[in-house]
């Protein structure tokens, strides 16, 4: 019986070690950069017909092409505190996996020195494609930010917000 007791509390040890070291670290927005940084939130169409999920290196995120983007909406400057507000409760988390580029319907956080955050996730029939990602002025990739852990939370933001979603 002593056995039995210890092999189920190695089991269940083991387990617990394993879960909590593969469990990605959460990532949230800082509401209080992001309010000092966002000049304009828009939501955006992004094209792209042949999505890939990549590994994240310095140089493996697709630079943004503008021809394959549209402004769908334009949210009015007086909501857009109250956006990032709650878009800053939306839990993310750190990964190195990601979409090579957005796809689909999304949000472009435009800041004042020109760079810009893309926000996407689109589900298509074979899994989820997430992308969080932030762009110099040019489109030019800066840094691969995080990827969702709460997409409900996100597209009910969304649909708060823009009338197109």
């Amino acid at each position: 019986m002593k056995k039995i007791f210890t092999l189920i509390i190695l089991i269940v040890s083991i387990t617990i070690i394993s879960g909590c070291v593969t469990d990605p670290n959460t990532y949230y927005f800082n509401y209080e950069e992001l309010s000092s940084k966002v000049i304009s939130i828009e939501l955006i169409n992004y094209e792209n017909s042949n999505p890939r999920i990549i590994n994240v290196k310095e140089s493996s995120i697709s630079n943004i092409d503008f021809q394959k983007m549209e402004v769908l909406e334009i949210l009015p400057s007086q909501n857009i505190d109250s956006f990032i507000s709650k878009l800053s409760k939306i839990t993310f988390h750190e990964s190195n996996k990601s979409a090579e580029a957005p796809i689909g319907k999304g949000i472009k956080l435009n800041y004042k020195n020109g760079n810009f955050i893309i926000i996407s996730c689109t589900i298509t029939k074979e899994r989820a494609y997430s992308f969080v990602a932030e762009f110099d002025g040019e489109g030019n990739f800066v840094k691969h930010i995080a990827k969702f852990a709460d997409r409900p939370k996100f597209e009910k933001l969304i649909e708060e917000y823009f009338e197109l979603y």
